[in-house]
C-alpha cells in the first residue's frame, strides 16, 4: 500500500500542476474574449486614431506619429521623431445621436384592441 500511495502522490504532482495551468489558461482566454464583445467596435479614422483625437468642430487630427527620419543597417538603432499627424477631417464612424424619451405611464388598454 505504501508504494501505491507514493506513486499516486507522484502522479499528482506530476500532472496537477500542469492540469491547473491549462485550466488558468482557458480561463483567462474566456474572459479575454468576453472583454473583446463588450468593448464593441472603436470609432478609428482612416488615419488609425481615435475619434477622440480630432477636434469637433474643424476635425483636425491632434495625435503625434513616430516617422522614421534615419535608418541604419549597423548595430546603431534607427531614429524616429514624433510629428503631427496629417489628418485634416474625421473620416470614421459617427456615434448615434442620443434621444429622450419620457416614460409612459398611467396608460389604459382598450378591450377592443386585444
Amino acid at each position: 500500500m505504501g508504494n501505491n500511495v507514493v506513486l499516486v502522490v507522484l502522479i499528482v504532482c506530476l500532472f496537477g500542476g500542469g492540469v491547473g495551468r491549462w485550466i488558468t489558461r482557458q480561463i483567462e482566454r474566456k474572459h479575454n474574449r468576453r472583454l473583446e464583445i463588450e468593448k464593441g467596435p472603436q470609432p478609428l479614422c482612416g488615419c488609425g486614431h481615435h475619434r477622440s483625437f480630432h477636434a469637433p468642430a474643424t476635425g483636425k487630427c491632434h495625435s503625434a506619429e513616430r516617422k522614421l527620419m534615419q535608418s541604419s543597417n549597423d548595430e546603431r538603432p534607427d531614429i524616429y521623431a514624433m510629428v503631427e499627424c496629417g489628418c485634416h477631417q474625421y473620416s470614421g464612424p459617427e456615434p448615434l445621436t442620443t434621444y429622450y424619451a419620457p416614460e409612459i405611464t398611467g396608460g389604459v388598454m382598450r378591450k377592443d384592441l386585444t
